[in-house]
């Protein structure tokens, strides 16, 4: 059967919806398993002609907000323009088709020759400026830096595109399960897929509502037949990566093909207990896979390294030409904390669904990114860190243009403010950037505890038939004394004072009690109850009871999965507070030790050569020049803010690596725990390496005395 067309050769919107009536006729006349393959094969002629026709130039409203929220980096994309204009570097075939599938589908505006052009690109800009360096300064080590570098950034600029659909899918990952409720909590009371969508849409706020908004625009597009088309072909992208919210969403389709509506309901509700389990596996899985990564980036990153500086001072008094202070620093503060960064990233960009962090950027009373409010005015962080830092690093940058004659304890001693200060620098910043922010949070994360109880107890009130604003009225007062009912309250004062409705008071842009709680549970179970509430009490009274279970089923998945992982976050927290800073302070000492009595004996040899006429005394004048070049070894005022330092940026390694673990990509959560361990191991080295120093500097100057008597 053709679809009739107008004069313009269009398909009518008269005949579209025919045909759209004949399928679902057809759909709604089976009974059991249904041949959807056999209805789209009667109707495919017809859709044919409409899909050929169907106008490209749509601009929807899912389809602008789609737009507008793309997550692609608007750099990249000009540098991929630039690269590919000026080396047009064509990849492979097999490599074409891979980045063209990522790039479609981080919706990123570039070309694989774009890609493949820029990561060649940098990698020849990088050894350029090597070889410059190594000109300009004459340090070999340099060009050397600039051969890792550009690999590193060849790599980096190559697999961006992967790496975003990694973060992306990641932050989709962290919605998985809200958006299965969403669809649910809507489907139970009006099976309609593609409506429920548009609800999962307008209530999500990350990369997830994005995708689903696509899925409606590529419907009204003509480019998919139906919602359940775009819906699997969209699942298709989360095979491999999370089976179990597929498995979910296969079921919620299965409850439309039902007709006993008990039975429907069941397949709803295993939908949600799906997703759920498949998050407590996964997690299982993630952290008994956790622990040899974390051990062998500890090993490799950062035991072994630590240990190899004791070496360092004492090899570069007899290669003093190869092994100089620019080669510690470029290997221990650059390359090596650049190859761990390369390494965690490796490992933990795959981890698997988390729960969203509370966002509180809209929040009169939450300072900008960075700044800190003193009174009523936001204060830049960095101002009071800098001033922490000039006056520690001071006397350290005095001292070391002072004349030395040899090592000292006075190296360590007046070299270790400027590590402080740099540590505290850091430590600063980041307190003052988060600790208002953080007081906030932990506030709704108390208010997001006690949901589940406020939830039930809500769906118990509108099912005893109490109006939404009774119900909410009546729990305000039980609660008032708790911060969950300060929420609650603000609520009725929206409602009795300023004449709004319950869903105003709770929605509203300026006044609305959810811009003051923006975290996903809360909003979840509001959006909830609001859109229950428009068809009956009866719906909003399940769908609140059916959100009641999930969170109990959250909080208990949530807990275990802090169970599983406590052993690698508590080996983690100590390494980074106590191991490291020990371990590196005793480092300190023992050069301090060993280049103080090589310094001597180089001194006492010098002295006993030119005093003696005997030929060939002490047979190997290299060996007596090897001791006495220990003047052109690493100073230890170079030295210990070098291992300092390269221990501050471990301790920031590790506690991004803790808090991949714990809460990926929250930043706030980050600096808020970098402070503290920062702090601890800071401390916990300058007293190790002081102390440390002290202890073997008196041994070795009591053995050097012994030794000159004998």
């Amino acid at each position: 059967m053709a679809a009739p067309k107008d004069k313009e050769g269009n398909v009518s919107p008269d005949a579209e919806k025919k045909i759209t009536q004949k399928f679902e006729s057809y759909l709604e006349k089976q009974s059991g398993e249904m041949d959807e393959k056999k209805a789209r094969k009667q109707v495919l002629a017809s859709l044919k002609a409409l899909r050929e026709k169907a106008p490209r130039d749509i601009k929807t409203e899912e389809y602008q907000e789609f737009t507008e929220k793309r997550v692609a980096g608007t750099t990249y994309e000009k540098l991929c323009a630039f690269a590919e204009k000026t080396l047009n570097v064509n990849p492979t075939k097999k490599d074409a088709e891979k980045l063209e599938k990522i790039i479609e589908e981080v919706y990123l505006n570039a070309t694989p020759t774009g890609v493949t052009s820029l990561s060649l690109l940098v990698m020849i800009a990088f050894i350029i400026l090597g070889l410059v360096g190594t000109v300009l300064l004459g340090e070999f080590t340099v060009f050397l830096v600039g051969l890792v570098f550009s690999f590193l950034s060849f790599m980096l600029a190559r697999n961006y595109p992967k790496t975003l659909l990694d973060i992306r899918r990641t932050q989709s990952s962290s919605e998985l399960v809200l958006a299965v409720l969403y669809i649910v909590v809507y489907m139970r009371h009006t099976p309609n897929l593609e409506n429920a969508i548009k609800f999962a849409a307008e209530n999500l706020t990350g990369p997830l509502s994005n995708d689903f908004k696509k899925i409606l625009w590529d419907v009204q597009s003509k480019k998919y037949f139906s919602a359940k088309e775009g819906v699997e072909d969209y699942l298709l992208k989360w095979q491999e990566s999370n089976r179990a919210f597929v498995d979910a969403m296969f079921l919620v389709e299965s409850s439309l093909t039902q007709t006993d509506d008990e039975r429907r309901l069941s397949l709803l509700n295993k939908a949600l207990e799906r997703i759920l389990n498949g998050t407590y596996e996964q997690m299982v899985h993630y952290a008994n896979t956790l622990r040899m990564p974390v051990q062998a980036i500890y090993m490799l990153g950062i035991s072994l390294p630590v240990f190899t500086l004791i070496m360092l001072p004492i090899v570069s008094a007899f290669m003093s030409d190869m092994i100089s202070s620019n080669t510690i620093f470029f290997m221990y503060n650059i390359i090596l904390p650049v190859m761990l960064v390369v390494m965690i990233m490796k490992v933990f960009t795959k981890r698997p669904i988390g729960f969203t962090s509370p966002n509180l950027t809209e929040r009169a009373d939450i300072p900008k990114q960075g700044n800190f409010f003193f009174g009523k005015q936001q204060v830049p962080a960095i101002l009071p860190a800098i001033i922490i830092l000039v006056l520690l690093a001071t006397p350290t940058i005095i001292y070391v243009f002072l004349p030395h004659e040899g090592p000292s304890e006075l190296d360590v001693y007046l070299s270790m403010p400027l590590t402080l200060g740099v540590a505290l620098f850091i430590s600063c910043f980041a307190y003052l950037s988060t600790f208002q922010t953080i007081k906030i949070r932990e506030s709704i994360s108390r208010v997001e505890n006690m949901f589940a109880d406020i939830v039930f107890q809500l769906g118990n009130k509108l099912s005893e038939g109490h109006p939404v604003e009774v119900a909410v009225l009546s729990l305000a007062e039980t609660m008032k004394k708790s911060e969950a009912g300060e929420f609650l309250r603000k609520i009725v004062n929206n409602m009795q004072n300023l004449g709004m409705s319950f869903e105003e008071a709770l929605l509203n842009e300026k006044s609305g009690a959810l811009k003051d709680y923006p975290s996903g549970v809360i909003t979840a179970v509001f959006r909830i109850l609001v859109a229950g509430a428009r068809k009956s009490l009866d719906v909003a009274a399940v769908s609140l009871i059916t959100m009641g279970e999930y969170l109990k089923d959250v909080h208990r998945i949530d807990e275990k999965i802090q169970d599983m992982l406590s052993e690698s976050i508590s080996t983690l927290q100590f390494q980074a507070a106590f191991i490291a800073p020990l371990i590196t302070g005793i480092v300190i000492g023992l050069t301090a030790m060993i280049m103080n009595i090589l310094f001597s004996l180089g001194e006492q040899m010098k002295s006993l050569s030119s005093q003696t006429s005997v030929p060939g005394m002490m047979s190997g004048s290299t060996f007596i020049f090897g001791f006495a070049n220990i003047s052109q070894a690493t100073p230890l005022y170079i030295f210990q803010p070098i291992v300092g330092i390269y221990l501050i940026e471990a301790v920031i390694i590790m506690t991004y690596l803790l808090n991949q673990i714990q809460k990926a990509g929250d930043n706030t959560y980050f600096q808020h725990t970098l402070y503290k361990n920062l702090i601890i191991s800071i401390l916990v080295y300058s007293a190790v390496a002081v102390v440390v120093t002290v202890f073997f500097g008196g041994l070795a100057t009591m053995a050097l005395q012994v030794g000159m008597t004998l």
